[in-house]
C-alpha cells in the first residue's frame, strides 16, 4: 500500500448524487474540480440548453436540472472535454479496458457523408471505442454521438463477413467478384432501375449509383425532414465556426 491510508480533515466530507444521463453517458459527480469546461463547451459549442452548474461559490453541481437524455446530438464530447472523469463513456464501461491496451489506427466516419476524422480503439479483435482525431477543415475537435457510440453493429456475431445471394430459402456466399457480376447482370436484365443511396456512403459511391439509374430514379436514403435538419445543423456549424471566439486562433 503506497500513501497515507488516514486523513486529518475533520469535518463531513461533501457528496453529490449522480444523475442519469441516459444509455451513452455516466455520470459520477464526486470527481469534479469545477473547471466549468462542460458548461462551456455544451454552451457554446454544442448549442445545448439541458446542462448547466447549478449552486454557488463552492457547492455548485454540473448537470441536468433533472435526469434524462442531454438533448445535445454532441453531448458525447463531454467524454473527451472533462479532465477527471466526470463524464464517461458507458458503452465503453460494459466492456472495460485501460486506453493504453487498445490499439488506435485513424479511420473515416462512416455514418454520414461529412466524413469525420476518427481513430477508433480495438482490444482483441473487438471494436471498444471511436474517438474524435482532429481534422481542421472537416470536424475540428469535436465528433457527434451517432460517430462515437453508434459502432455496436461491427461485433455482433451475426453480421455478414462476405457477400451472399438468396437461392430460395438458402443464402449461398459468393466471393466479391462473383457478387459483382451477379449485381451487373441483374441490371442488365431490368427494364427499370431505381437506386436507393445511403448516408453511411461515400459521396462517390452516392454518385455512381446516381449516374447509373439515372436522377429522376435516384433516391438518397434519407428522409425529407431529415435533411432539412442536417442542413440548419450545417448552418449553425458554419456559425458558430466564424463567430466562436477561438476561431481567429487556428
Amino acid at each position: 500500500m503506497t500513501g497515507h491510508s488516514f486523513r486529518r480533515y475533520r469535518f463531513t466530507k461533501r457528496t453529490h448524487r449522480n444523475q442519469d444521463l441516459g444509455p451513452f453517458i455516466s455520470h459520477e459527480m464526486n470527481r469534479c474540480i469545477a473547471c466549468y469546461r462542460c458548461v462551456r463547451y455544451y454552451k457554446d459549442y454544442a448549442d445545448g440548453t439541458d446542462l448547466g452548474v447549478y449552486g454557488a461559490h463552492d457547492n455548485v453541481y454540473f448537470g441536468r436540472p433533472e435526469d434524462g437524455v442531454l438533448e445535445s446530438e454532441f453531448s458525447g464530447n463531454l467524454v473527451e472535454v472533462c479532465p477527471t472523469g466526470v463524464f464517461t463513456d458507458k458503452t465503453h464501461s460494459e466492456r472495460y479496458n485501460r486506453k493504453w491496451d487498445m490499439q488506435f489506427a485513424p479511420s473515416i466516419c462512416q455514418q454520414c457523408s461529412i466524413g469525420c476524422n476518427i481513430s477508433p480503439g480495438e482490444r482483441y479483435g473487438e471494436l471498444r471505442r471511436i474517438e474524435n482525431r482532429y481534422n481542421g477543415t472537416v470536424n475540428r475537435y469535436f465528433l457527434c454521438d451517432r460517430g462515437r457510440f453508434g459502432y455496436g453493429y461491427v461485433n455482433l456475431k451475426d453480421r455478414p463477413r462476405q457477400p451472399v445471394q438468396r437461392r430460395g430459402d438458402d443464402l449461398i456466399a459468393l466471393n466479391a467478384e462473383q457478387a459483382m457480376q451477379g449485381a451487373a447482370d441483374i441490371l442488365r436484365q431490368s427494364k427499370k432501375a431505381i437506386g436507393i443511396g445511403s448516408p453511411r456512403a461515400s459521396l462517390e459511391s452516392n454518385f455512381a449509383l446516381r449516374e447509373l439509374v439515372g436522377a429522376e430514379n435516384f433516391y438518397t436514403g434519407i428522409a425529407k425532414a431529415e435533411q432539412e435538419t442536417s442542413a440548419d445543423d450545417a448552418d449553425g456549424a458554419a456559425r458558430r465556426r466564424y463567430s466562436y471566439p477561438g476561431a481567429a486562433r487556428h
